[in-house]
């Protein structure tokens, strides 16, 4: 029952990963680039993680629907017709 779950589950998990690292990794560089230009770190990591939880958009990480248009229906092959056998019904001679 649970691995229903965990199956549905696994790749919302992943793309949040994913994009909070993504973040991270952009929201530590701006705060390296704000050191660099002089500014101090606290400052800056104020500033960069406030800007980085603004532009967050959970429908945009979510959304578990994808693809595109209508799916196409399945058409069915036609039926074959059984030969019919007949048999001896008298025996084997």
């Amino acid at each position: 029952m649970l691995s229903g779950l965990f199956r549905s589950a696994m790749p919302m998990i992943k793309r949040g990963l994913a994009f909070f690292g993504r973040q991270a990794l952009r929201t530590g560089a701006q705060i390296a680039n704000d050191v660099a230009d002089g500014e101090s770190v606290g400052n800056s990591a104020k500033r960069r993680v406030s800007e980085g939880i603004k532009r967050f958009d959970p429908s945009e990480l979510f959304s578990t629907q994808s693809g595109s248009g209508k799916r196409k229906s399945k058409r069915r092959k036609p039926a074959k017709k059984r030969k019919s056998s007949k048999r001896n019904k008298h025996g084997l001679f």
